[in-house]
């Protein structure tokens, strides 16, 4: 366990490293105030709005009172607990795009910081790190999965095994924009599906994601993550989207 330490932490240092070479040739400026020298600029990451504490023990959804919101009560979700760094407003919102669709390796650094300080803040036990997975179209269209862009080096920073090969996306699921709640289940239910159980079991996973809104996703991925042995999944995202259906359960 140690020496993969030392490995994951060079290994981040050297990308860091990397990255720092890449900014002095080509400046960057900041990706929500154009200011020059830095990707996304210290004063801009302190005006993420943060989720914060008074939240559904299970989801994490922002909720005035109680300890579980009412969605859970209806459908307890199979992971142990989801949390999210900041609300998915601008600037957070902008980071995860310009990662997502421009492929920012550098801006993903970034937000493993951002995560990396949240699971901290949880004091979860965990083993490893699973990123969830696009569809094989979409990775065919893009080239790659935006989750890893800052999953991967959250693992570093935490010195656990990083695995992206346990669990797959059977299929894109229909746009989930203008869903309700109960379509969003229904829509992913069947999506995916752990291609390599053996590093399952008995685990207690870090299953990572951009954006959550009704937790859909995180729930159906548990599920199959757990009916393959993994003994608890807890979920982290760089974002939290809310409903404009549930604002009154929202604060």
């Amino acid at each position: 366990m140690y020496k993969s330490r030392l490995i994951d932490r060079a290994a981040l240092t050297v990308q860091h490293g990397l990255w720092q070479a890449v900014d002095l040739i080509y400046p960057p400026i900041c990706i929500h105030c154009g200011k020059a020298g830095e990707r996304w600029c210290r004063d801009c990451r302190a005006l993420v709005e943060r989720v914060g504490h008074k939240v559904c023990s299970k989801c994490g959804k922002r909720f005035l009172q109680g300890k579980l919101c009412r969605d859970c009560q209806l459908h307890p979700p199979g992971y142990t607990a989801l949390r999210s760094y900041g609300l998915y407003r601008d600037p957070l919102r902008k980071a995860i795009l310009q990662a997502k669709y421009h492929r920012d390796l550098a801006l993903g650094e970034i937000l493993s910081d951002l995560l990396h300080q949240l699971v901290i803040e949880q004091g979860w036990e965990l083993d490893r790190v699973i990123p969830v997975p696009i569809s094989p179209s979409r990775m065919s269209e893009r080239g790659y999965n935006q989750v890893d862009l800052f999953a991967r080096p959250l693992a570093w920073r935490l010195g656990l095994p990083y695995q992206d090969r346990v669990l797959s996306r059977i299929h894109e699921e229909t746009s989930q924009v203008k869903l309700t709640a109960e379509s969003r289940r229904v829509n992913v239910a069947q999506a995916f599906r752990v291609i390599w159980p053996d590093p399952l079991r008995h685990a207690h996973i870090l299953l990572v994601d951009d954006v959550a809104t009704t937790g859909s996703t995180a729930d159906v991925c548990s599920g199959v993550l757990l009916e393959a042995g993994a003994d608890q999944v807890y979920v982290a995202t760089l974002a939290r989207s809310l409903l404009r259906r549930s604002i009154q359960e929202v604060i």
